[in-house]
């Protein structure tokens, strides 16, 4: 799906850039009543010249590493301007079986001097050992050598807001219904 939309331009030279690029687009077109897009070209016309510029917006229904990249990017750009730069460093510690298989562990990362804790998973086969605490543990204190000064996790009811609250995390907001009979939960834990 594709939309066009008028948005403010910068300067009157983009004005007349854009008025210069909607001419060339509609040129080819002998009746301007036979689409929607070629009955909105006299009103872009009239305006475009002081005040918009036309801008394509499209709803991308798979996923694109670049499209991807390229938001990660600009929102990046924005926060090393407001907060200046800091590198986003990985953090997991894992659990291993005797064959070397992942079995559990915590993934993340450190950035702003807080550990975001993207997932935490032990396997069936492994639970009820303390296993999941040992983990988060370990990356807590990974997380404090770098000079984190706070971690924050997002999880929902059937997964594990009791756990992480046992381990010192307060529920800072709570989204009721996000299914029918569960409740997602933003937890923070100042170090």
């Amino acid at each position: 799906m594709t939309i066009w939309l008028f948005v403010p331009v910068e300067s009157r030279h983009q004005a007349v850039e854009h008025n210069k690029f909607i001419k060339h687009r509609y040129s080819h077109q002998k009746n301007v009543a036979s689409t929607g897009r070629e009955k909105a070209a006299p009103f872009i016309k009239r305006y475009t010249t002081t005040w918009s510029n036309l801008v394509k917006i499209e709803v991308i229904n798979n996923e694109d590493p670049l499209v991807f990249e390229t938001l990660v990017s600009g929102v990046r750009e924005h926060n090393q301007s407001a907060l200046g730069f800091e590198s986003k460093q990985p953090l997991s510690v894992i659990l291993r079986d005797d064959n070397e298989k992942i079995i559990g562990g915590v993934s993340g990362c450190t950035i702003y001097k807080h550990f975001l804790v993207n997932l935490l998973w032990v396997d069936k086969v492994a639970r009820n050992q303390g296993l999941a605490r040992k983990v988060m543990e370990l990356a807590e204190r990974e997380a404090k050598r770098r000079g984190c000064i706070a971690a924050q996790v997002d999880t929902l009811s059937i997964q594990a807001p009791n756990f992480y609250q046992k381990l010192g995390f307060e529920v800072e907001g709570k989204i009721p219904g996000l299914t029918e009979d569960h409740d997602r939960y933003f937890l923070m834990k100042q170090y």
